[in-house]
C-alpha cells in the first residue's frame, strides 16, 4: 500500500509539472509577433502533457492503493467453507447433544490433564 511519503511525492511531482507548464506558457504568449497563436497552441499542448503525465502517476498510486483495498477486504470476507462448516457442526451438535457433550467433557478432561502435567514438570507422575 501507498505510504504518505509516496503520496506526498506525487503531489510535489504534480505541483513541478504544473509550475513548469506555467512557466512554459508564461514565456510562450510572452513572446510577441507573429507566431504568438503558434505559441498558444504550443502552451495548450504542453499544459495537455504534463496533465496527463501527472494524472498517470496519481492513476498509479490510485490503483495500487485500489487493489490492497480489495485484497484485504477478501481477507477479512467469511468464506462460504467456513460458513458450512460451522452450520454443519451445528447441526450435529443438535441432533446429537449427549455425543457432543460427552465429547467436550472428554476433550475438557484431556486439556486439563496435560496443563496440569505441564505445572508439575514430571509428565504426570506423582511419584
Amino acid at each position: 500500500m501507498p505510504n504518505i511519503n509516496d503520496l506526498k511525492e506525487a503531489a510535489s511531482t504534480a505541483k513541478e509539472k504544473v509550475q513548469e507548464v506555467r512557466r512554459t506558457a508564461s514565456n510562450l504568449v510572452g513572446q510577441a509577433g507573429t507566431g504568438s497563436e503558434e505559441a498558444l497552441h504550443t502552451a495548450a499542448c504542453a499544459i495537455r502533457n504534463a496533465g496527463a503525465q501527472s494524472a498517470d502517476v496519481i492513476d498509479g498510486i490510485a490503483e495500487k492503493t485500489g487493489r490492497k483495498f480489495a485484497s484485504a477486504a477478501s481477507f477479512l470476507e467469511p468464506s462460504a467453507e467456513s460458513c458450512s462448516m460451522a452450520e454443519d457442526l451445528r447441526k450435529m451438535v443438535l441432533r446429537h447433544p449427549g455425543s457432543f457433550l460427552i465429547l467436550a467433557a472428554a476433550f475438557a478432561g484431556t486439556v486439563g490433564f496435560m496443563a496440569g502435567s505441564s505445572r508439575n514438570g514430571n509428565g504426570g507422575s506423582n511419584y
